[in-house]
This record gives structure tokens, sequence and C-alpha cells, in this order.
């Protein structure tokens, strides 16, 4: 048996995505060869099946690695994307606020208005 892993995936169709169909893909051609055989296994066949596991292990660290990298990347994306959402509502409420502000100066401008008019009749009828 001279199969090495990366002819093993190939053969099977795996990916670093199915590693856990890989490494069963992988048991059970070892075994169903063996027992074709009825040779024991080697240390040869042995030290290849603990080669492949470790390749197997391997590309799965590096599949975990990538995903974490996306979903970094995804987080960034979206912490951004909330951040800019939070100021331009921030913003409107600003503006919503300094609009009411004014509108209450205005208001009040126009209260004190009538009040100096009032207050202008009310002393010309008293002669002050």
């Amino acid at each position: 048996m001279t199969m090495k892993v990366h002819e093993v995936g190939r053969f099977h169709g795996c990916s670093i995505a199915n590693n856990f169909n890989c490494t069963r893909s992988l048991l059970s051609l070892f075994l169903s060869s063996m027992a074709d055989n009825q040779a024991p296994a080697t240390k040869a066949d042995i030290q290849m099946l603990m080669d492949s596991i470790g390749n197997l292990y391997d590309a799965n660290k590096r599949w975990k690695d990538e995903l974490k990298q996306e979903m970094n990347e995804v987080n960034a994306h979206w912490k951004d994307e909330l951040k800019e959402h939070f100021d331009l509502a921030v913003e409107h409420f600003h503006d919503e606020f300094n609009s009411a502000h004014r509108e209450k100066i205005s208001l009040l401008d126009d209260r004190v208005k009538d009040h100096e008019e009032r207050l202008c009749t009310v002393e010309a009828q008293l002669a002050v």
C-alpha cells in the first residue's frame, strides 16, 4: 500500500471541510486493503497511516484558522457597518434636537416681543 494522503484525498473527493469523512475513508481504505492481503500491518503501513492522520490534522487546523480569519473579517465589517449606522442615527437626533431648540427660541422670542408690546401699551395708558 503505497498511496499517499493527497492521492487518497483526491481519490475520494475529500476537502479540508470534511476531514472527518476523509479520515473515515482513509481508515476504511487501509483496513480493506489489509483485509484483502490478510497480512499484518508493517511498521511502514502504520507510519503511513500516522502520517496521513497527521496531515489531516494539519489540514483541519489550517481550515479552522482560515475560518477564524474569515469570521474576524466579517465581524470587523459588521462592526464598521453598525458604527456607521449609529453615527447616522446620532447625527439625525442631533439635527432634530437643534431644530426643536431653534423653534423653541423662536417661540420664546415671539412671546417676548408680544410682552414688550403689551408693556408699552400699559405704560402708555398709565403715562409712566
